[in-house]
C-alpha cells in the first residue's frame, strides 16, 4: 500500500466501476445505509422500550391523571425514537417557483351524449 499526502491509504489497484453509470465505485458506506453506531443505538433504545412496556405504560398513567397533553408529549417523544419521523418535502417547480397545471375544460352538448344507466358493483 501507498500512503497519499492527506494520510488515506490507498491500493495501486483500480478501483471497481459502476455497471450503471461508468463511475468509480466509492469507499465506504453506501448513502442511506446508517452507521453501526446508529444501528447499535436505535436497536438499544428498541429493547429499552420493549422490555419496559409495563413500566411505560403505568408511567404514561400517572402522568396523565395530572396532565393528559404532558402524558401525550411523552409519549410521542418516546415513539419518535423508536420510529423516527418521516422528513417533510416540499414539492417546487424549476428553480423554486410554484408548480403550474393547466387544466383544459370542454363543455358538450348533454343532449347529443347518451347517458348510460348506472351500473351496481359489489
Amino acid at each position: 500500500m501507498t500512503h497519499m499526502d492527506n494520510g488515506n491509504k490507498t491500493d495501486d489497484k483500480p478501483r471497481p466501476v459502476s455497471p450503471i453509470n461508468g463511475q468509480p465505485i466509492p469507499n465506504g458506506r453506501p448513502k442511506g445505509v446508517p452507521n453501526k453506531s446508529t444501528t447499535k443505538a436505535r436497536e438499544a433504545i428498541a429493547m429499552f422500550v420493549e422490555g419496559n412496556v409495563d413500566r411505560l405504560q403505568s408511567w404514561l398513567d400517572a402522568i396523565a391523571e395530572k396532565d393528559p397533553k404532558l402524558a401525550y408529549d411523552c409519549f410521542m417523544n418516546t415513539v419518535e425514537y423508536h420510529i423516527p419521523k418521516l422528513a417533510r418535502q416540499e414539492l417546487t417547480g424549476a428553480d423554486g417557483a410554484p408548480i403550474e397545471k393547466n387544466v383544459n375544460v370542454r363543455y358538450i352538448d348533454s343532449e347529443s351524449v347518451p347517458i348510460s344507466p348506472p351500473t351496481e358493483t359489489l
